[in-house]
C-alpha cells in the first residue's frame, strides 16, 4: 500500500511506539497510471492548513476543522464539489492549477554534476596494473557519451576534489579554485558554485568535458566542500543530479546517471494528526512538514506519532511530476483506536522494521546513541511480544470456533 499505517491507532502501553505511518513516496507520485479524477484547488483551513474531505462536516455553510477545531466559512458549491460522492472513512484526491506560460519548463533544462575524487588513493592499481582514476575515467567517458547521445540538451558539470577543490563546469569557462582557508568557508563555496555560469548543454560542450577528463590524482581528500559546491551549482536547476564519483560507488553512480529516474521534483510531504504529535521531530504539534526533493521509485519514508486517544489524519503531498506540472495529493484517513492486546498483536512489523532502522539512524547522527540503542532494545522487545500475543490470539479464535460448533 502507498500509505499504510503500522495497524490500527494503538492506546495500549508498549515501550516501542507502535503509532507508525508508512508512505511509499515513489507510488504516490507517480500519477501516469493512476486514472484518478483531478480537481483544481482544494478549500483550506485558514489556520491549520488542512484541507476539506470526505471527513468533514459541514454546518449552515462552517466548516469545523477536524484537525484545529477552526471554524471556517465555506462556499456551498465549494463543499458540495470537494465532499461530493466521497464521503466515508478514506478519500484520495488530486488538485491540478491551472498553469500559465510563466510556469513552463524545458524538461531538459536540469543539470548533472560530476563530483570526482581525485585524491591519491586513486592511484591504487589492480592486478592489471590499471589505477583507480583510469578506471573512472573510462566510466566518465562512457557516462558523457551516452548523455550525449539520450539527452544531447542537457547540461553537465565536473567538480573534482582532493586537497583543493576545482569547479570545471560545463568545461568552456575557467576553472575556478578553492583550497586552505576557502576549504572551511561554506557560505564562499556556496557562492562560488551557485553563481558558476553553466550556459551551454553537453552536445556543444562534450569535447570540452572530454579534455578535463584527463585528470591526474594527488593529495588528499576534502569531499565535503566539493560536494557542497556540487549542491550549489545543482540548486539553480530543479531535478538536477549530484553524482560523487569515488572509491566504491564509480559503478553505481556512473549508472544512475544514464537513468532518468527521477519521478518528481520538489517533494513536499505535510501531514496532519488530530491531537496527536511526532516524537524526535522539531515540531511539537499535530502538523509535521518534510522537504523531501526529489524522489525515485521505491522512496519510502516514515512517520511515528502519538495519539489522545483517537485521530483522523491526513496527508497532504505536493510536488512537480517529469512534465513539470504542479500537483497536490490529499489522502484523509480515519483510524480507529484499540486497548486490546489480543488486536494489538496483528502489527504490521514491515512498517515498523522500516521505521526503526530510519529512526535510530537519525538519532545516531545527531549524536543521541543510547536513545537509538533503547529504541532498538524496544523494537526487538516488541517483536517477541507480538509473537506471544499472535499465540494468545490464535487460542482465542479456536476456542470461538470450538464453543460454535458444541452450539451447533
Amino acid at each position: 500500500m502507498e500509505f499504510a499505517c503500522s495497524h490500527v491507532v494503538c492506546n495500549w502501553r508498549l515501550k516501542a511506539n507502535v503509532n507508525v505511518v508508512s508512505l511509499n513516496v515513489g507510488k504516490l507520485v507517480d500519477i501516469s497510471q493512476s486514472g484518478m479524477e483531478t480537481f483544481q484547488r482544494p478549500v483550506i483551513c485558514g489556520k491549520c492548513s488542512a484541507a476539506l474531505s470526505c471527513l468533514s462536516s459541514l454546518q449552515k455553510n462552517v466548516w469545523r476543522c477536524e484537525f484545529c477545531g477552526y471554524e471556517n466559512s465555506v462556499d456551498e458549491s465549494l463543499a458540495a464539489l470537494c465532499i461530493g460522492q466521497r464521503a466515508g472513512v478514506r478519500s484520495d484526491d488530486l488538485y491540478l492549477p491551472r498553469q500559465s506560460e510563466d510556469d513552463y519548463q524545458n524538461l531538459e533544462d536540469t543539470l548533472v554534476v560530476f563530483c570526482v575524487d581525485t585524491s591519491g588513493s586513486m592511484s591504487v592499481t589492480t592486478e592489471t596494473y590499471v589505477s583507480r582514476l583510469e578506471g573512472m575515467q573510462d566510466a566518465l567517458y562512457r557516462a558523457l557519451f551516452t548523455i550525449k547521445q539520450r539527452s544531447p540538451h542537457r547540461r553537465v558539470a565536473l567538480v573534482t576534489f582532493n586537497d583543493e577543490v576545482v569547479i570545471y563546469g560545463d568545461g568552456t569557462s575557467a576553472p575556478i579554485t578553492l583550497r586552505d582557508w576557502a576549504l572551511v568557508d561554506y557560505d564562499h563555496i556556496w557562492e562560488k558554485g551557485v553563481t558558476y555560469h553553466i550556459p551551454h548543454c553537453i552536445a556543444e560542450t562534450y569535447n570540452h568535458l572530454i579534455q578535463r577528463v584527463k585528470l591526474r590524482e594527488h593529495g588528499a581528500t576534502c569531499l565535503g566542500p566539493a560536494a557542497l559546491a556540487s549542491v550549489a551549482m545543482a540548486s539553480r536547476y530543479p531535478g538536477s543530479k549530484v553524482n560523487i564519483v569515488s572509491i566504491g560507488t564509480v559503478a553505481r553512480e556512473i549508472q544512475s546517471v544514464s537513468e532518468d529516474n527521477v519521478l518528481a521534483t520538489g517533494v513536499k510531504a505535510t501531514l496532519l494528526a488530530s491531537d496527536g504529535y511526532f516524537p524526535y521531530e522539531d515540531e511539537n504539534n499535530h502538523k509535521l512538514v518534510r522537504e523531501i526533493g526529489n524522489v525515485t521509485k521505491g522512496l519510502e519514508i516514515t512517520f511515528q506519532f502519538a495519539v489522545k486517544p483517537t485521530l483522523p489524519f491526513q496527508l497532504q503531498l505536493s510536488f512537480k511530476t517529469r512534465d513539470q506540472h504542479r500537483i497536490t495529493r490529499i489522502i484523509t484517513e480515519q483510524r480507529p483506536a484499540t486497548t486490546c492486546r489480543i488486536f494489538a498483536g496483528r502489527l504490521n512489523m514491515a512498517v515498523l522494521d522500516v521505521h526503526c532502522a530510519q529512526l535510530c539512524a537519525s538519532l545516531t547522527m545527531e549524536g543521541k546513541v543510547q536513545e537509538a540503542q533503547r529504541q532498538l532494545k524496544a523494537q526487538q522487545d516488541l517483536l517477541q511480544q507480538v509473537l506471544t500475543l499472535s499465540d494468545e490470539a490464535a487460542k482465542v479464535v479456536y476456542q470461538m470456533k470450538r464453543a460454535s460448533s458444541v452450539r451447533n
